[in-house]
């Protein structure tokens, strides 16, 4: 599973209408030559979506779908119900949290009609 269809059904899960939004950025560069840079991502109320990369965002949709999460410093394990929870270790425990979050989320999302 990808990141964004990741992201798809933990916003599913929570009851979020985010956007999917693709935006190609130009800029003059070095010796003037035109830079572009592809930027891509969700919107959720006009504003920027992603609780893979931020903290709040992650924070958010743990506390709407009331999931227990706990952080030891081997792992981190989010839990939605005693049947669907994640664990997911990585040395830097923020990403991990985020990542076990959002996994927790997607996961109730595909069990959803």
């Amino acid at each position: 599973m990808t990141d964004r269809e990741m992201l798809e059904l933990a916003a599913k899960a929570a009851g979020y209408a985010v956007e999917w939004h693709e935006v190609v950025v130009s800029r003059r560069g070095r010796f003037g030559l035109i830079e572009h840079a592809k930027k891509e991502g969700f919107r959720l109320n006009f504003q920027r979506w992603d609780p893979l990369t931020d903290d709040g965002d992650a924070l958010r949709l743990a506390v709407r779908l009331h999931m227990q999460v706990s952080v030891t410093t081997e792992s981190c394990r989010a839990e939605t119900l005693p049947c669907l929870g994640v664990r997911v270790n990585d040395s830097d425990e923020n990403l991990a949290t985020r990542r076990a979050v959002v996994m927790a989320a997607a996961a109730v999302g595909r069990e959803m009609k």
